[in-house]
């Protein structure tokens, strides 16, 4: 008997090829949901940190996330937990094997919905949450006002939403002893560097058309912007403006010596019989003549005014600073609501004591 011919035998790289597929699918589908569990995490540890600790987080604009977060906390929490909730429903149905052993997202085919919706939630729920902080950190101009709120540095001082500034040390060799010196020790002095401190110096006069060589009285500020959105800003301005002024009688001043040189910014200005509502402008005495302190959005700087007088008197003065944003014309005054005492006598009503063995006595 002749054999016949051999039947043909089926092609082996259809087979294969179908294989990798479906092994592919399961891969992709993994990887997707592992990437959209990552983000989450990250999303979600993004917010708590901001909310947790908004001056010391790692985030940038993280003040905004957090003003988000308090002024939308449903939309918030409702957004995270669809997301999650949707991320383990499509984590389940990738990682759940049958029993013949078919790769989970083959069987799970049959239910598309299911699926297709699980997918589509996480995916697109994510996104949202992450265009959100990308909009909080960025703030483009398209960005809506309720959701891309003007950045606002924390500051806890005195402030006008533009500018924070507030008085932190007043520096002199000698302060005002008020009352009878008799009744100090060591346990009980004038208050000598705080912003309530009230210094007592003697008058000097111009050395010629210039200030004396070391005026010795000088008032310390820090100042801080605090706006995110409108750029560097310029000091343009630092002056004193007087709000009460008396004739001095007897003063009794503690030569306390050793003060901490503060020289910040410098600027000086002089006291010549300005009356309440006047202004005492100072100058910038910088290396950088007519220099201008520049603050980027959320930096802080101090600066330091001597003052001096060439006539006896009781002076309170505020802090008044003027300043602008660059690209900006328009100038903005803030004054400081503290109010500072100095007291400018001359040598025949100073009387100077110093402490010794625990006592005010007159030196």
């Amino acid at each position: 008997m002749v054999p016949g011919p051999e039947a043909p035998t089926a092609p082996q790289a259809p087979a294969a090829e179908a294989g990798a597929r479906r092994n592919l699918i399961p891969f992709l589908s993994k990887t997707t949901v592992l990437s959209i569990g990552a983000v989450e995490t990250l999303v979600v540890g993004a917010v708590l940190d901001a909310v947790k600790d908004t001056a010391k987080s790692f985030i940038p604009s993280a003040q905004l996330i957090s003003n988000f977060v308090k002024s939308y906390p449903a939309l918030t929490i409702g957004g995270i937990a669809l997301a999650i909730t949707a991320t383990l429903a499509a984590t389940y149905l990738v990682w759940r094997l049958p029993q013949d052993r078919r790769a989970a997202v083959t069987s799970a085919l049959q239910r598309p919905r299911v699926v297709y919706s699980s997918f589509s939630i996480a995916v697109f729920s994510s996104g949202v949450l992450i265009a959100v902080l990308v909009c909080l950190m960025v703030r483009p101009a398209w960005c809506p006002s309720q959701i891309c709120q003007v950045g606002l540095a924390a500051y806890p001082g005195p402030n006008d939403g533009y500018i924070g500034a507030e008085v932190f040390a007043i520096q002199s060799d000698t302060i005002l002893i008020p009352g009878d010196p008799s009744n100090y020790s060591l346990g009980h002095m004038p208050d000598g560097t705080g912003p309530k401190a009230v210094a007592a110096d003697l008058v000097q006069q111009a050395t010629g058309v210039h200030a004396p060589a070391n005026p010795a009285y000088r008032v310390a500020f820090r100042l801080q912007s605090l706006r995110s959105d409108m750029g560097e800003m310029s000091i343009e301005q630092v002056a004193l403006l007087v709000t009460r002024t008396a004739a001095p009688g007897r003063v009794n001043a503690w030569y306390e010596g050793n003060v901490v040189d503060l020289e910040q910014n410098p600027h000086i200005t002089r006291y010549s019989g300005q009356a309440p509502g006047q202004l005492l402008v100072a100058t910038w005495v910088d290396p950088t003549q007519f220099g201008h302190v520049q603050l980027s959005p959320g930096e802080s700087d101090i600066i330091t005014v001597r003052l001096w007088s060439d006539i006896p008197i009781e002076l309170t003065y505020r802090i008044q600073v003027t300043y602008r944003f660059l690209g900006h014309g328009e100038l903005r005054t803030f004054q400081v609501p503290q109010n500072v005492e100095v007291v400018f006598a001359s040598q025949l009503q100073w009387t100077e004591y110093q402490l010794r063995n625990g006592k005010l006595q007159p030196g």
